[in-house]
């Protein structure tokens, strides 16, 4: 018998934590083992991972800013994984315009993935 069923289908699955302080046009990285974090462009930005990190599931996101009512016009837009080179990008937009972060600003992303697909 067991007492804690798994709660997916999914076998391993795994759960990559990156953080991001935004610096107007540029970034720093405060969380992202295994990632490679780039600005691409204005309000683009770029995950790559070192390894394999096997099948995506899902991406889940958070803002988080010293006046939480300066994010409220902000959205936050994912691209699909693509596993040939191995990134997800994203798009901060403003009042529907692509906006970098600012140093005030972060990002909190999960990236999940699985050893077995769904």
């Amino acid at each position: 018998m067991q007492f804690y069923p798994p709660l997916s289908g999914m076998q391993n699955i795994r759960a990559y934590h990156v953080r991001i302080l935004g610096v107007n046009g540029s970034l720093t990285t405060q969380e992202a083992n295994g990632i490679t974090v780039t600005r691409v462009s204005e309000g683009l930005y770029r995950l790559t991972w070192a390894d394999n990190p096997f099948q995506f599931v899902g991406v889940l996101s958070q803002l988080i800013a010293t006046t939480p009512g300066d994010l409220k016009d902000t959205v936050v837009v994912f691209d699909d994984y693509d596993s040939t080179a191995k990134t997800l990008e994203f798009t901060c937009y403003a009042s529907g315009t692509e906006a970098d972060l600012v140093a005030t600003e972060r990002i909190y992303i999960q990236v999940i993935f699985a050893e077995t697909g769904y």
